[in-house]
């Protein structure tokens, strides 16, 4: 089956793959402002992601390749999210439904997810403000 990356909705039914890229609609900083990868189903039509960012302020953030991500859906078109210094943060992070619906706008080759699930496969999952404020407590 053919994707189309830049109209597939999430939520309402339509499931997600582990290793989609996900843009959520609620773009505030403590919800989906930055794109997922989806890991896993946590409960209820939550689920866990690893963020993606661009960010090299923090030294926890991993550096991926290019050849993590893909460029093209399998019908040719270009996905709309591309590599462009990808990093993604070293957790596990709880992603709300409401939070939705997400939109599919990439998606991790099989090296890319296998790489994030090695390097976050023993991290519990938490929203991001509790990954923010147990952070800053480590940098008192």
């Amino acid at each position: 089956m053919k994707t189309n990356y830049q109209t597939k909705k999430l939520g309402d039914n339509v499931a997600w793959q582990k290793g989609d890229i996900l843009e959520g609609i609620d773009r505030r900083p403590e919800a989906a402002r930055h794109y997922i990868i989806a890991l896993e189903e946590y409960h209820a039509g939550d689920f866990v992601g690893a963020m993606l960012t661009s960010s090299d302020a923090y030294p926890e953030n991993i550096s991926m390749k290019p050849e993590h991500i893909r460029t093209h859906a399998d019908d040719g078109t270009d996905c709309k999210f591309q590599f462009k210094d990808t990093r993604f943060v070293k957790g596990r992070f709880i992603k709300l439904e409401s939070w939705g619906p997400f939109t599919k706008v990439g998606e991790l080759t099989k090296e890319g997810l296998d790489f994030v699930e090695t390097e976050t496969k023993n991290i519990e999952p938490e929203l991001w403000y509790d990954y923010v404020t147990r952070m800053q407590k480590y940098e008192k």
